[in-house]
């Protein structure tokens, strides 16, 4: 049955009497049944009574402080240890008053002293609590809807946070190879060449491009092609360090901005991913057909670039030196921006 305390709003509360004499008891319930217009209590005359009954059939419990086999704060504790939220209203006579204040602190919601009237007052005194005590429930009820609610946005914006993260992951990655793409690269790059010239340091470039990529993809398919380009994104994400950016640029050309990174170092960087991406391709290659890396390096430092485009424009006149020169070589973006010098002899294999 329903212990919520709000049942005497629609319909009379359900009172438990704990009361030895058959009187008291008797006048007791008919003062509840003439106050709220119903039959609403039910009567247990001992302690041992009480231990028995079902106490979730109650809404509150009236309750003599003297019983056969024990007293009013036994009788508390026996309903507190089994309903902490119902309201107990110890009855008590006029000489025990001390031991209603006890009982206050042990946990009773009130008491009633015995006095020539005090059936009168009685309903009153119980409604008050049951309000009470509805006003607490219902409290709890709120607190924990809250709770609940907070637990539940806290969690949705957790998926909300992790869906917008994957979001901005998708919007800035190339989805083959897992390299930024090349909006993302767009927006680096203003930022790189930014903080490059505000805190007078190095920025490198690497403008990278396959050399015979077009063959295999033509030959063995786009599925072997895609492979390739796959195989490129892992290959540049593992020998680039945590501060560089990788992007596709477009097709099979790809680009590696490095700050704080002079010349000597960027062609050491590039010679080091050219020979790893040699080792790994050569298990792609089949019969004649080989896939080499030629890179073009550029540095803020060197040819001195208005901006970063133009540091992309210097790293691609070196990669297309590198072509002419005979693919698969690495050339050093000069001074003037446009000519380019061999850093790296033609990668054996």
């Amino acid at each position: 049955m329903d212990n919520d305390p709000t049942h005497f709003m629609n319909q009379p509360p359900r009172v438990l009497i704990v009361e030895d004499d058959d009187d008291t008891a008797m006048l007791t319930a008919e003062t509840l049944r003439k106050h709220f217009g119903a039959v609403c209590s039910s009567r247990v005359a001992s302690l041992a009574e009480l231990e028995k009954s079902e106490l979730s059939l109650f809404d509150a419990v009236l309750c003599d402080y003297h019983l056969p086999d024990g007293v009013g704060m036994d009788a508390l504790r026996v309903i507190r240890s089994r309903r902490p939220d119902m309201p107990v209203i110890m009855v008590t006579g006029q000489s025990e008053a001390r031991h209603a204040v006890d009982a206050i602190r042990e946990g009773a919601a009130d008491y009633i002293v015995k006095t020539l009237d005090y059936l009168t007052t009685l309903p009153l005194v119980l409604e008050k609590n049951l309000t009470a005590s509805r006003m607490l429930k219902e409290n709890a009820r709120l607190h924990e809807a809250l709770r609940e609610s907070l637990a539940e946005l806290r969690s949705k914006n957790r998926d909300l946070e992790e869906a917008v993260s994957q979001l901005e992951m998708m919007a800035m990655t190339d989805p083959l190879t897992g390299l930024a793409n090349r909006r993302h690269l767009t927006s680096r790059l203003v930022q790189m060449y930014a903080q490059a010239v505000r805190y007078d340091d190095d920025l490198a470039c690497m403008m990278i491009d396959l050399d015979g990529f077009k063959s295999i993809n033509d030959t063995l398919g786009h599925q072997r092609g895609d492979e390739l380009l796959e195989l490129t994104g892992r290959v540049i994400n593992a020998e680039i360090r945590t501060a560089d950016v990788a992007a596709r640029f477009g097709g099979d050309e790809f680009v590696v901005l490095m700050p704080r990174t002079p010349a000597a170092t960027a062609v050491a960087l590039a010679s080091r991913l050219q020979s790893a991406f040699q080792r790994h391709a050569s298990r792609l290659a089949d019969g004649n057909l080989r896939c080499g890396m030629s890179i073009g390096v550029a540095c803020v430092s060197v040819s001195k670039p208005a901006d970063g485009n133009e540091l992309i424009t210097h790293a691609d006149n070196a990669l297309y030196a590198a072509k002419q020169a005979g693919k698969r070589r690495i050339m050093m973006c000069g001074a003037d921006g446009v000519t380019a010098t061999p850093v790296d002899e033609i990668v054996a294999g």
